[in-house]
């Protein structure tokens, strides 16, 4: 599992590191707690995962990302958002970029019903 990188060498590291891999996982989870004061009345749990693929990417490249994409606020120094070459092979674009956002959205509507 990848943290975000301390240092822009650090981002340099992990990204090289899954150059021309083709099993890059993205885990989130989203968690909503329903409560009425100190009480909690409901908690809904869930999880999702989407797996990544990145092509053989040069020193070029990774510099030039390194430079200019704000890699160290970033899991893995790296978003599959302004890296094109990282592709989506498998679930959704949403949990491949950090939040699960049709599961947020099926969250908020139990309540709003």
């Amino acid at each position: 599992m990848y943290g975000k990188p301390k240092t822009l060498e650090e981002a340099k590291e992990l990204i090289q590191s899954m150059s021309g891999n083709n099993d890059i996982y993205a885990y989130v989870g989203n968690a909503i707690i329903y409560a009425d004061g100190d009480k909690i009345l409901q908690v809904i749990n869930n999880y999702d995962i989407s797996r990544m693929r990145m092509d053989s990417i040069s020193e070029e490249q990774l510099n030039n990302y390194v430079m200019n994409k704000k890699p160290l606020t970033k899991c893995g120094g790296i978003s599959i958002d302004d890296a094109e070459f990282l592709h989506l092979e498998e679930g959704k674009m949403s949990t491949a970029c950090g939040m699960t956002i049709e599961y947020l959205q099926d969250l908020i509507s139990t309540f709003t019903k």
